[in-house]
Parts: structure tokens; sequence; C-alpha cells
């Protein structure tokens, strides 16, 4: 967030859409359905290191590094960087859907997976505006 709000001028906005603590939790490894189950803390000092092929962006693109490191945050750090970089915080909404394909999920529309209907709400991702201040 210091860079972004360094960025900024007076008045600027920051759009933050970004997959939610709350969803990164889950086990997204099974199949549409499934009882819910956590697999991941909510927050954790320690990176998570997995390997596979594939990515968000392409499931199945062949990388050279299948190596990705994780580390998960709760809200509170998100909104304490935030507030200690001189941003005021115009809007925070949570969303039951993602803009990228997990196992656990199912296809909504063009754009967006989700947790099957039968399943209660978990918020999967959230936007974020904020406003740098003088």
């Amino acid at each position: 967030m210091h860079t972004a709000a360094r960025a900024l001028k007076p008045g600027g906005q920051l759009v933050l859409v970004d997959g939610h603590p709350t969803g990164w939790m889950l086990n997204h490894e099974v199949p549409p359905g499934s009882p819910l189950q956590v697999r991941f803390p909510y927050e954790s000092s320690e990176p998570f290191v997995e390997e596979g092929q594939g990515s968000y962006a392409d499931e199945k693109a062949v990388l050279d590094n299948p190596r990705c490191v994780v580390w998960t945050y709760g809200l509170e750090k998100l909104f304490t960087a935030k507030l200690g970089d001189g941003l005021h915080l115009r809007a925070f909404r949570e969303f039951d859907r993602v803009a990228w394909p997990m196992p656990s999920l199912v296809k909504t529309d063009e754009y967006y997976w989700k947790l099957e209907d039968s399943l209660p709400f978990v918020p999967l991702s959230f936007t974020l505006t904020a406003e740098r201040v003088a």
C-alpha cells in the first residue's frame, strides 16, 4: 500500500480487488458442492510453498519455475497498512465470487466462479476503495 499511496496525488483514488482472506482459507482442491474445509490459517507469518503447473491466468501454462510462495494476511493488516499510509477508506465490499477458476467453484457466467448455491455465503473476494488525503 505504501508504494500505491505515494504514487497518488491528494484526492487520488486506489481501487484494490483481491481474493478475500476467508476464501483463501478454504480447501479448493475438492469438487463443487463438497463440504467446506479449512486448509490454511486466516493469517500466517510463515509462507506456504506449493508446486504445480498452470496459473490463475492459464490453467494449462507450462511454467519454468512451478514453485509458488504465498503469505496469508488478514484484513486487519490490510486496513492498518492503508491507514498508516495516509489513505482514507471510501468503500469496502465483499463478494461471493472470484474472476478465476478453482476446482471447488462453479462457473456462474462468462467472468465469475463461486461456491454452489447450496453452501452458505463465504466472502471469496473484495474491493477496497481508498483516497489519498493531503
